[in-house]
């Protein structure tokens, strides 16, 4: 009998997903219509909106999208939701607040929960298939619901879709990473493509992800011969390019690198008024034609103008902004760190009550997740201390945070199942995780972002 309630959750089924995925709809509705008479867009979801209403105008001539700062996955999603071409001029969205636009905007939000929605429910079926325990993917839901998509669900952002896609693209590879079957790898492709669609910054972790896998299979999966990597490669890389054509035509059209992106240049400026000026005055979007030679963004660019003193303080500042935010409770990383710290001691727990040579096989046995994990995760960590003195931002944290939760509870899901005679008490530890992590969540976050609003709706009032 005291098992019966794990037995349960061991048979958790999706018709559960689907309830709890309905009363969250239902919250985030009621969430949005708080925000709705006083929320004012920010430049970056402008910039969406624009590029939307531009596509639908153009008649979605790829040839004529103008910014090399975002891929055309949401736009084209904002252009879908209006089936008439628009009457806003897309270059004066912020002077031009009317009834139209204001739809717009909230029909643009709406279109975001419903594909995080989707998303979510096949990351659960994924997630089933990698985690040993039905209790680590409750936890896991959780996390996704709550963190990376609620606090940005309510803004015209990428960031959620993205976050949930690069999750999915991390549990695919995963899942294939030992394949030798092409079909694996056009799968695999897709959802490539998909990701790199929705943000530049895909087309950089595919790139990361294939140098980790073909290390990892000529040092340790030799029996998988290196050719039929390499075939692998080209096959997912040509699904990608497909799915990615409306930005890499784009770029081919003005006479540009077919993976040209303007974020990609920015890091070599030492500041956003800097860099800024320069993208505005000599049209950084369409590749800086016109630029002179000792203004070119690169590393040249860089020592040129920069001291060695100045990088350090660059990294000093980089790792300041970094240990600021992670040490703010009221800062996405901040309660991130609660959780962490949460996971950490669960972790440690579970370890205590694995012996020696257990802990040993589950190392060698996930060795390539594990590594890959880290390894993103570092390289995540050194391009936000560069990146963030320039641009910061709290949802910058969430390519951060995302793989280094999924590792913590990687860990936790490894460790915490193994048969053995105390499978009961590593049960009652991780479910209080999940009871833990719930309560830190909505009592403590939502909560007071709920009275947040609720104050600044009744203050628009007067």
């Amino acid at each position: 009998m005291k098992n019966k309630i794990f037995t349960t959750l061991e048979k958790f089924n999706y018709l559960n997903y689907l309830a709890y995925f309905t009363i969250l709809l239902i919250f985030w509705f009621y969430y949005l219509d708080i925000a709705k008479a006083y929320q004012f867009p920010i430049n970056d979801e402008l910039g969406y909106l624009d590029e939307g209403i531009h596509l639908r105008n153009v008649s979605y001539d790829f040839r004529e999208i103008y910014n090399r700062n975002r891929t055309p996955f949401l736009p084209l999603v904002i252009s879908f939701i209006s089936l008439n071409k628009s009457s806003l001029n897309p270059f004066l969205l912020d002077s031009s607040y009317s009834a139209e636009y204001i739809n717009l905007f909230r029909s643009s939000q709406i279109a975001i929960i419903l594909i995080t929605l989707f998303l979510t429910f096949l990351i659960a079926k994924q997630l089933e298939k990698f985690f040993k325990s039905k209790v680590t993917v409750i936890f896991y839901i959780f996390y996704l619901l709550y963190i990376p998509v609620t606090l940005h669900i309510k803004e015209v952002l990428i960031e959620p879709i993205f976050m949930l896609l690069y999750l999915y693209f991390i549990l695919i590879l995963f899942e294939v990473k030992d394949s030798s079957s092409t079909k694996d790898f056009i799968k695999f492709g897709i959802i490539s493509g998909v990701l790199f669609l929705s943000k530049y910054t895909g087309f950089i972790i595919f790139l990361f992800t294939w140098l980790t896998l073909l290390m990892y299979r000529y040092f340790y999966k030799k029996e998988i011969k290196i050719n039929i990597s390499l075939k692998q490669i080209l096959v997912s890389f040509f699904i990608l390019c497909i799915i990615g054509s409306p930005y890499i035509i784009a770029n081919i059209s003005d006479g540009l690198n077919p993976f040209y992106s303007v974020n990609s240049k920015i890091l070599w400026y030492s500041s956003w008024p800097e860099a800024y000026q320069i993208i505005e005055q000599y049209d950084g979007n369409h590749g800086f034609k016109n630029i002179p030679d000792d203004l070119k963004p690169g590393i040249s660019y860089y020592i040129n103008n920069n001291t060695l003193s100045d990088t350090i303080d660059r990294i000093n500042l980089g790792v300041g902004n970094l240990k600021n935010d992670y040490t703010n409770p009221f800062d996405l990383a901040g309660k991130t760190s609660i959780l962490l710290f949460c996971l950490i001691i669960l972790i440690t727990l579970n370890i205590i009550l694995t012996s020696r040579n257990e802990v040993i096989n589950i190392l060698k046995k996930n060795i390539y997740e594990i590594l890959f994990i880290i390894a993103i995760s570092l390289s995540l960590i050194a391009g936000y201390i560069l990146y963030s003195p320039i641009s910061n931002s709290p949802r910058f944290h969430l390519y951060i945070t995302l793989p280094i939760v999924f590792l913590f509870t990687f860990f936790l899901d490894r460790f915490s199942f193994l048969e053995c005679k105390k499978i009961y008490i590593r049960n009652i530890l991780n479910l209080t995780s999940v009871f833990l992590f719930t309560y830190v969540n909505l009592i403590f976050i939502n909560t007071y972002l709920f009275y947040e609003r609720v104050i600044g709706f009744v203050k628009s009032l007067f």
